[in-house]
């Protein structure tokens, strides 16, 4: 048995309250640019679906890395 730590990306100001919610508020054009960005960082997503995917038993410094370059990835978006 594993266990994973899953988060996910939302691409509106407002949390579905169902399926099609779900799809209509996603963006998969931003969700492959982020997997590819991140990947290009050197950090890994299992899949463009997931969003990030933490084990747990990940070290402080993985999360650490993962928040720097998505922190990163944020601030060149908001510049455009």
């Amino acid at each position: 048995m594993w266990s994973a730590c899953v988060g996910g990306y939302w691409f509106s100001q407002d949390l579905p309250r169902n399926a099609l919610e779900v799809r209509a508020g996603d963006d998969l054009e931003l969700r492959a640019l982020i997997r590819v960005y991140m990947a290009n960082r050197g950090v890994w997503e299992g899949g463009y679906w997931l969003g990030p995917c933490v084990s747990v038993a990940m070290p402080a410094d993985g999360i650490d890395r993962y928040l720097e370059v998505f922190g990163e990835l944020l601030q060149e978006l908001a510049s455009e």
